[in-house]
């Protein structure tokens, strides 16, 4: 996908399944929801749903624009992600007034989405796992969900930074609609990432961020719970063209050395935790791990560069000089299938500024 660029504010909705939403004609398999008076009768806690095709409410009996994905509880994978295009013409706080809104996150309905589906979710739920939905995206995303009960459920802000998240700890087997749309309608149909998954995100040995305390707000720190500032992308095992290349710009506000000071560093690179970078990560890979080719991750400029990756994992690696000169880079010989943060290093602070890039490879 496109790098996601900052900018306002982005909107999800997801309606997850109910009793009579997961009947469908036999005769036409999943082409045609068959919508029974049950349904109805079990969804007076949820808002009405817009079936005489007025542009007022979200409607799960159209078609999701971007398909139907089956997951049961231990997939792999995990993060399951989809890229979509946020925003549409449906305003959620409007449609969803008045109607009970479920606990899942902070229960805020807000955004512009579409009156369809964005993804359909049908999942099998196990006993011991949560279901997570979250939107993630460079600029201010929210969500809604319609449950396997008829009950909504919104959220603007309980995810990383400003990221939308729902959590259900004890979440039912169904089918789960989602919307994706724009806090603001300028931001319509900009790119964004839907991530289903059943971990819950941590960093090392502590919440959010690393150094000068920890926690998503430090001001001194690495912060994987921010927005990468050169947004997000999504790459699959034997993605072309590799490598894969971003245009960064050197930030020397947070040392490394002291950030990590206190972090297991994995073992992947050179482990030398060094340079100034920024707290926000400089990207964001949602990577689809394979069978044979491991995962590269250079730090490329004029000038002497270094590394630091938070993996899917949670581990933190670090590098200096294990590329080509005063290139630092990190091989991962058996990439795990998720998110990783990367950020963009200089050895000097005074580079601030300075252009470099970040190339993402499967050829080491």
């Amino acid at each position: 996908m496109s790098l996601i660029r900052p900018a306002a504010a982005a909107a999800l909705i997801i309606a997850a399944p109910i009793a009579a939403h997961a009947l469908y004609n036999s005769e036409n398999d999943t082409q045609t929801p068959v919508v029974s008076s049950s349904y109805f009768e079990n969804h007076t806690t949820g808002a009405a749903k817009s079936l005489s095709g007025a542009l007022t409410q979200p409607d799960f009996t159209l078609q999701p624009t971007y398909g139907t994905v089956s997951l049961r509880s231990g997939f792999t994978p995990d993060p399951h992600v989809v890229d979509i295009a946020a925003g549409g013409e449906v305003q959620a706080r409007r449609a969803l007034e008045g109607y009970t809104i479920g606990h899942a996150g902070d229960r805020r309905c807000r955004g512009h989405i579409h009156e369809a589906p964005d993804l359909r979710l049908r999942f099998e739920a196990g006993r011991t796992l949560p279901l997570i939905i979250r939107a993630n995206a460079e600029f201010d995303t929210t969500l809604v969900v319609n449950g396997p009960d008829g009950t909504w459920y919104c959220d603007d802000d309980s995810g990383p930074g400003v990221q939308a998240e729902l959590h259900w700890d004890n979440p039912q087997s169904g089918q789960y609609d989602i919307w994706v749309g724009a806090f603001t309608s300028a931001r319509n149909f900009d790119p964004a990432v839907i991530e289903i998954s059943e971990l819950a995100r941590s960093g090392g040995s502590g919440g959010g961020g690393f150094g000068g305390g920890f926690g998503g707000g430090s001001a001194s720190g690495l912060d994987f719970t921010r927005p990468a500032l050169n947004g997000v992308i999504s790459l699959q095992t034997g993605f072309t063209p590799d490598p894969r290349t971003v245009n960064v710009t050197a930030r020397s506000q947070v040392s490394v050395s002291s950030a990590l000071s206190n972090a297991n560093v994995g073992n992947t690179g050179d482990g030398r935790c060094r340079g100034h970078t920024g707290q926000a990560p400089d990207l964001s890979v949602q990577y689809t791990a394979g069978d044979f080719f491991p995962l590269v991750v250079r730090a490329i400029a004029s000038y002497d560069t270094t590394l630091v990756v938070n993996a899917p994992d949670g581990s933190w690696h670090c590098d200096d000089d294990s590329g080509q000169g005063v290139q630092a880079e990190l091989v991962f010989d058996r990439p795990r299938s998720g998110r990783y943060d990367i950020w963009f290093g200089s050895f000097s602070s005074n580079r601030d500024g300075q252009r470099g890039r970040i190339e993402i490879s499967e050829l080491d």
